[in-house]
């Protein structure tokens, strides 16, 4: 298994931890988060689980590729969380109850989740191009 494989595979296995932590701490709150027969935890899973997906697949990209800058290697996950739980915090305004300290509360936990990932596992398998080639 080359070393690219093996960072999409750990960090998404960090998302879907993250997932879970992200709806035991909504279920403190709310206990029908975990009833997994409704839409509430079906989407909250599928909303933060990708984010370690998309930052393992991201793993390649060292530079930007427009404006050819390097840039800074957490940058990337706290972007993947940020856009990917916009969706989420979006839908938190379903309530009319619901503030903007919740949206962006569900947008800082998604920027928090994409940059322990990333942190995580650019740590343990690294980054860039290299990635990419196979090792026996």
């Amino acid at each position: 298994m080359n070393m690219y494989a093996k960072r999409v595979v750990m960090a998404l296995g960090l998302g879907i931890v993250f997932a879970f932590v992200d709806i035991y701490l909504t279920g403190t709150m709310n206990p029908e988060v975990w009833d997994t027969s409704g839409p509430f935890f079906w989407y909250m899973f599928l909303s933060r689980a990708p984010i370690g997906f998309f930052v393992g697949l991201l793993g390649v990209v060292t530079q930007h590729p427009l404006l050819q800058f390097i840039h800074m290697r957490y940058l990337r996950g706290i972007g993947v969380g940020i856009i990917l739980s916009l969706g989420l915090a979006a839908s938190a305004f379903y309530d009319d109850g619901t503030t903007w300290g919740t949206f962006w509360m569900i947008v800082g936990m998604g920027a928090l989740y994409g940059l322990i990932i990333d942190a995580v596992v650019t740590h343990l398998v690294g980054d860039g191009k290299r990635m990419l080639s196979y090792e026996a």
